[in-house]
């Protein structure tokens, strides 16, 4: 708040006013959120005006306007192009657990295959609770292992 009113030189307009007594009602803290600024920004344009004017003002007295645009469309690709790479390996992750899964799955059946022996194939049923024995032996060879 003393940002604008220093910005102002202490003559605030009533829009400003109005504009101190919202961020107020906000939060009494000076503690915005990004959605409140945007809201404050549509809301009440003159308070930010002359953080634009110097913005305007910076852009063209350095590099200029076009280089700025350029700028900034490359700095956005580049963020669409690391978004890309890092869905892609993401997708890469989940096909490698889910491969490794699968994988898992099948030498468990084996494993049941093989304790059961012909009754895997008579007793389909009964597949489930070996399963379940063999996930208890697990787990007391890991307790045992500590």
């Amino acid at each position: 708040k003393h940002f604008f009113y220093a910005i102002w030189r202490n003559k605030p307009y009533d829009s400003l006013r109005e504009a101190m007594e919202y961020l107020d009602r906000i939060d009494d803290s000076g503690n915005y959120k990004y959605k409140e600024y945007i809201a404050l920004r549509n809301t009440f344009p003159i308070i930010f005006y002359p953080m634009y004017a110097f913005q305007g003002a910076i852009i063209g007295s350095t590099f200029g306007e076009l280089w700025w645009t350029q700028h900034k469309a490359f700095y956005l690709d580049d963020l669409k192009r690391k978004k890309k790479k890092e869905e892609r390996r993401l997708k890469l992750a989940l096909k490698h657990q889910d491969l490794e899964r699968a994988k898992n799955e099948r030498i468990e059946e084996e494993m049941v295959r093989q304790r059961m022996g012909v009754l895997f194939y008579l007793t389909p049923w009964r597949r489930a609770l070996e399963r379940q024995r063999m996930a208890r032996i697990a787990a007391w060879e890991d307790e045992l292992d500590r």
